[in-house]
């Protein structure tokens, strides 16, 4: 949550997308993957792109979006589909990725605050 909640913040307020359907989306496919795996799992790919919607949201749209995770969500089934997500695993170790959780979350805050948006 630490940096998830930044990010869809900031493509809500900056992006104009829809918050009822933002965290509908979110909380469904948490209660899917949840009882899937029957295991919470913090999996959050599309980080890159919602930096890139803050950024640009002229160009980046919600259909933009929309297809970007799409894709993303097809990628992440093959890559575990093929155990390739196993080999990527073990190359990142857990203190990498928490140091790149907290770089995220506190650009976004950053971005959010030059944007002059108030949450």
């Amino acid at each position: 949550m630490g940096t998830l909640l930044p990010i869809v913040v900031g493509m809500i307020l900056i992006n104009r997308l829809s918050p009822t359907i933002v965290f509908l989306s979110f909380g469904l496919f948490y209660l899917i993957t949840g009882y899937y795996y029957r295991l919470p799992v913090p999996v959050q790919p599309l980080k890159a792109v919602g930096a890139i919607a803050i950024a640009n949201p002229a160009l980046i749209t919600e259909p933009v979006i929309g297809a970007a995770g799409v894709i993303f969500g097809a990628m992440l089934l093959l890559f575990s589909v093929t155990g390739f997500v196993d080999k990527l695993a073990k190359l990142f170790t857990q203190p990498v990725v928490r140091g790149i959780q907290l770089a995220l979350g506190l650009v976004f805050l950053r971005m959010i605050r030059k944007a002059k948006i108030k949450i």
